[in-house]
């Protein structure tokens, strides 16, 4: 039989109770950095390029409601997207560290939603995601998209969107402010910049 001397018994009891509360923390502290990790990854779609840009932008498009597919063709980095398969959007995810966008960008996407439209049979939507000045601090970034590029998107009726207007858009939607299917159909239906004022 244990022996126990003056207020051992309580203090042991002091122990078991804070380990139990400890561990309690612990996993809420575990839980609360998990939450901070998924944070910081959607807002690295301000900071990033390359394929850590496109899986950003790919993961806020699925979580709106918005499927993303990758092209049939392997040399083409931009994907397809869509709510309803019978009308599909192009859409290619840029970004730049020191530059803006460039026509050059939209001639590309022009380019491969010509190449898309031999495919599905009529004209898709082409969108250009586009992260420019990612290594400078956001409120001292200039225009995303030059006059003369904005020009091209206008009179090929593409959708330019900046990675912060995408962030502000998603923010929206995870408040309950605006839906998916609005989101979508304001990137679809855009011409030139896509300009939109978040809700306050």
């Amino acid at each position: 039989k244990k022996l126990h001397i003056f207020n051992e018994k309580q203090v042991l009891k002091s122990i078991e109770e804070k380990t139990v509360n400890k561990n309690k923390i612990e996993k809420e502290i575990s839980n609360l950095n998990d939450e901070l990790e998924k944070l910081n990854y959607i807002k690295s779609i301000l900071f990033t390029q390359g394929t850590h840009l496109e899986n950003v932008v790919e993961t806020i498009l699925k979580d709106i409601g918005i499927n993303v597919e990758d092209s049939d063709d392997k040399n083409r980095v931009d994907k397809i997207i869509y709510i309803d398969p019978k009308i599909k959007s192009v859409i290619e995810i840029k970004g730049r560290l020191t530059k803006s966008a460039s026509e050059k960008d939209c001639s590309q996407l022009e380019k491969w939603k010509m190449e898309e439209m031999t495919k599905l049979g009529y004209e898709p939507k082409g969108i250009l995601v586009m992260n420019a000045f990612a290594e400078i601090d956001p409120v001292k970034r200039q225009d995303y998209f030059p006059n003369q590029m904005i020009a091209f998107a206008k009179k090929k009726e593409l959708s330019l969107v900046s990675s912060d207007c995408l962030l502000k858009m998603y923010i929206d939607f995870k408040h309950g402010k605006i839906t998916g299917e609005e989101i979508y159909n304001d990137l679809v239906t855009n011409i030139g910049v896509l300009d939109y004022k978040p809700f306050n």
